[in-house]
């Protein structure tokens, strides 16, 4: 489906273990910076409009970064662990260690991050590449997984709609639930966007998810 401006665009969620084969299989096939697009977009849970122009000195060797969210205008602190850091090396290593000003998702022929219709063209490849069990897969796919994750970890409802915002800000009432049902280490990243380590076949080592 291509976007047309002011046309909301609609995408449906990976299933987890789909998730980790395509970061996998994008690392397998050296696309290294459509990889990077793939983990950030999933493990900051950010849009599009606020993924694309991530540049490398907001996320190298940084703990946290601060961003204004586009849509909202409202201010949010993403933090990140130790394997976190260590996997956004990782891709700026094998990305040749760019300029850490430069955008992370630039376009060489306009000089500025690549469109989004760009990158869900691009994704819609992947999609057909990889075979992926999913039917509408565009940059929105990845904040829908996400969501859809954490709910499946804390034993929450199935939304067709996850309340992002509250999962972010740790409000969401399906947190406070795992908190008091014994998950309390599991769900303490919550109130500060805590979130996040390796992925199976990663070179950081380790397997899984975990959360600090």
């Amino acid at each position: 489906m291509t976007r047309i401006k002011g046309q909301l665009t609609t995408a449906d969620y990976l299933p987890i273990a789909e998730y980790y084969r395509l970061l996998q299989e994008l690392e397998k096939d050296g696309l290294y910076l459509w990889e990077a697009y793939c983990w950030l977009s999933f493990c900051t849970a950010c849009r599009a409009s606020d993924v694309r122009p991530l540049r490398w000195k907001d996320i190298l060797g940084k703990s946290a970064m601060t961003r204004v969210e586009q849509k909202t205008k409202k201010n949010r602190l993403i933090k990140f662990n130790r394997d976190v850091q260590e996997k956004n090396r990782f891709l700026y290593e094998m990305l040749g260690r760019p300029d850490p000003e430069q955008y992370i998702f630039l376009s060489p022929r306009t000089g500025k991050p690549y469109s989004l219709e760009y990158i869900n063209s691009l994704l819609k490849t992947f999609r057909v590449r990889y075979r992926l069990p999913i039917r509408a897969f565009s940059t929105h796919t990845f904040r829908k997984t996400f969501g859809r994750y954490v709910y499946e970890l804390m034993g929450g409802p199935d939304p067709a709609q996850p309340d992002i915002p509250a999962l972010q800000s740790g409000n969401h009432p399906a947190l406070h639930r795992a908190g008091t049902g014994g998950h309390r280490q599991s769900v303490r990243f919550h109130t500060s966007m805590r979130i996040f380590s390796t992925m199976p076949g990663t070179r950081t080592g380790g397997s899984g998810l975990c959360f600090i």
